[in-house]
């Protein structure tokens, strides 16, 4: 999970300043040699969330409206769209993982965080709340 936020982050910065204006969906940010361990995750997911904070603080209204595109490889086009709209893809696409791959939790003995509100393990700010 930390490594498709990690990449789908890279791939909004890539988005907010490439002068190609596309947003290429491979996730390329580990080491090809080995899985990343879990400090390299977390450490590149927090470098990458202030980066792209920053890039989003600095869109300007005609960057967010430039003509983009999604991806995969060199040359196969998957959606058109403004920059704008991919990055609100990218982030409906994060929270649709984020949710789904939370599913798999419980099976493998954890605990399911709150997610999008109360889970029957984590009941989130309800208790801080009565």
């Amino acid at each position: 999970m930390a490594a498709l936020l990690v990449s789908l982050q890279q791939s909004c910065i890539d988005l907010c300043t490439s002068q190609k204006s596309s947003y290429n969906t491979g996730m390329r940010w580990h080491p090809a040699d080995r899985p990343a361990r879990l400090e390299e995750m977390i450490a590149a997911y927090e470098l990458h969330h202030y980066t792209l904070a920053e890039k989003l603080h600095n869109l300007d209204d005609i960057s967010w409206g430039h003509q983009a595109w999604m991806i995969r490889g060199e040359q196969e086009i998957l959606l058109k769209d403004t920059v704008g709209g991919l990055l609100w893809l990218a982030l409906f696409d994060a929270v649709h993982h984020r949710g789904q791959l939370s599913t798999y939790i419980r099976p493998m003995g954890g605990k399911v965080p709150s997610v999008y509100g109360p889970s029957a393990d984590d009941p989130g700010n309800l208790e801080t709340n009565r």
